[in-house]
């Protein structure tokens, strides 16, 4: 027990000492995308998970928009509460749109389940952040950390 204890630990100060990379570009309008408008003062993720289908063969992927906060120094936390956050169901190909999202700074974690989950990652495996405004963010083509 007290070894899982200091794995989770390490995991998490590992997670909060991770370097974030700059944001994706924006959309100026959705409907150029294809993709619903999200509600007023809110905002959208679109993408596409790479290797979702062959890391969980035949499961459902959600794709989930944890909040996270800068810490002074570099890195941050997030925060992810399953039932709360704004979260979507990949499709086949690993598309996916999360709608109507409060502008702010979040992680992207996909999995069948919140507990098998796996954060999104840039260059170098560095936690990515997502900056949203009140306009789609087109995250592009995202790779899943091991």
């Amino acid at each position: 027990m007290k070894h899982r204890l200091w794995i989770l630990l390490a995991a998490c100060l590992a997670l909060l000492l991770a370097a974030c990379t700059a944001p994706a570009p924006q959309v100026a309008n959705p409907q150029d995308a294809g993709l619903p408008t999200p509600e007023s003062g809110k905002g959208a993720i679109a993408g596409q998970l790479l290797s979702a289908s062959e890391r969980w063969p035949g499961e459902e992927i959600i794709v989930y928009a944890a909040s996270y906060a800068p810490v002074d120094g570099g890195g941050g936390m997030y925060t992810l509460e399953p039932y709360l956050a704004p979260q979507a169901v990949a499709a086949a190909d690993g598309s996916f749109y999360i709608n109507n999202i409060p502008p702010g700074d979040y992680v992207l974690i996909t999995g069948p389940e919140p507990a098998r989950g796996r954060l999104i990652v840039g260059d170098n495996d560095q936690t990515r952040v997502f900056t949203v405004t009140t306009e789609i963010l087109q995250a592009g083509e995202l790779t899943i950390a091991r």
